[in-house]
């Protein structure tokens, strides 16, 4: 699986890497434009980040997005963009091993 990223957090990154590589799966950050450039099976999205909604809006099927719970408009700006895989940051790494299975 190709899986790149659009997270700048670095506690997030190192939870994802760390997430990623227990799969025996790598990953690769990157800015937007990077993303826009490569071809994936999958990119993780932080919906805090700056440019999250052009990602989002380019990929739906193929982000999985995460957020702070409280953030309800993140969320609702996600699903009307087609992104059904977008959960509060606390279910996102719980699930991550099973979204990338």
């Amino acid at each position: 699986m190709r899986l790149v990223a659009l997270v700048d957090d670095l506690f997030f990154i190192g939870k994802i890497e760390s997430i990623v590589k227990n799969l025996g799966l790598a990953i690769k950050f990157l800015q937007a434009d990077d993303i826009m450039k490569r071809e994936f099976d999958c990119v993780i999205v932080d919906m805090h980040h700056k440019d999250a909604f052009i990602v989002i809006e380019k990929f739906p099927h193929d982000t999985l997005g995460f957020a702070s719970h409280v953030k309800k408009d993140l969320f609702e700006k996600a699903q009307k963009l087609g992104c059904r895989r977008v959960y509060p940051r606390s279910v996102f790494f719980e699930k991550l091993p099973e979204l990338l299975k």
